[in-house]
């Protein structure tokens, strides 16, 4: 009498159980891999921006002079010396403009100063150095959220 070509008994030995061909389930974590090309391209942005900035401000606040001809609405002769006078000290020019807008056309006057002050030497300086910090740190945070392996999810949700 012939034997079956295969024998269920010899299979089932021969193949290993579900659970055995499943892949590994990792609990730990992979270790961070080397940084992507999108978080060195990145961080050398960052680099750029913080060091030409930095320089920029420093070059604006060494050539700064104090002017306040650039703000004055009037100018004041004492003598030979002339004095700018600006809206914040003209009482004139403040009770015009808030008789034209009222009181927010007042406030809104007085940002509008403080808004060009930021883009004149002394406060640019500021300005710039601020700026440049704020997105060369921002690139750095971007580089950081792009160098993470996101492939070592293990998919437990709980």
């Amino acid at each position: 009498m012939r034997s079956a070509p295969f024998s269920f008994t010899v299979r089932k030995a021969s193949r290993a159980s579900r659970r055995g061909r499943a892949p590994h389930r990792r609990s730990v974590p992979n270790p961070r891999s080397r940084p992507g090309s999108a978080a060195i391209i990145l961080r050398g942005v960052a680099a750029v921006i913080l060091v030409s900035g930095w320089l920029t401000a420093a070059v604006v606040l060494m050539q700064a002079s104090e002017s306040l001809d650039a703000d004055a609405v009037a100018y004041q002769i004492v003598g030979q010396h002339v004095y700018p006078i600006t809206l914040a000290a003209s009482k004139h020019d403040r009770q015009f403009v808030q008789r034209v807008g009222g009181d927010m056309g007042l406030w809104i006057a007085d940002f509008d100063v403080w808004l060009h002050s930021l883009f004149r030497p002394p406060g640019l300086a500021w300005t710039l150095l601020v700026l440049s910090t704020a997105i060369g740190v921002g690139c750095l945070g971007f580089a950081k959220l792009s160098g993470e392996n996101v492939d070592a999810w293990d998919g437990d949700d709980t």
